[in-house]
């Protein structure tokens, strides 16, 4: 299991932690490799075979919009290049992956609550 950001009371995190659920033991900030995202809370994220794909959320001071994927064999972080038209910045919404697509609903930019769905096709890279 894999624990990314989130929020301390005082400010947004950056941190990792990778728990081992097979013999219970924790890592935190395992080395990893790439550029690691921007401290962050309220982001969403979804997996697909080895990848966790990370989406927006919130830095403090204001709304993301940013794509990241950490790769779990590897532990490389990068911005996978995608085309079509990205969702705008949010928090507080959700992703699931459903195939080979990975489906964005909902969210709050700090002005209004989003209903809306964005899919991301993992084949071709294109948000929809």
């Amino acid at each position: 299991m894999y624990i990314f950001g989130g929020w301390n009371g005082k400010k947004p995190l950056n941190d990792l932690y990778v728990l081992d659920l097979d013999n219970l033991v924790c890592r935190s900030e395992p080395e990893t490799f790439g550029q690691k995202p921007a401290s962050r809370n309220n982001h969403t994220t979804a997996v697909y075979g080895e990848k966790i794909y990370f989406h927006g959320g919130h830095d403090g001071n204001q709304w993301l919009d940013d794509l990241h994927l950490l790769n779990t064999m590897s532990l490389v972080w990068s911005k996978p290049k995608v085309s079509g038209q990205k969702p705008s910045a949010r928090a507080c919404h959700t992703m699931s992956r459903v195939g080979r697509k990975l489906y964005m609903f909902g969210g709050y930019d700090g002005d209004k609550c989003f209903n809306d769905i964005d899919i991301l096709d993992l084949d071709t890279m294109t948000w929809i």
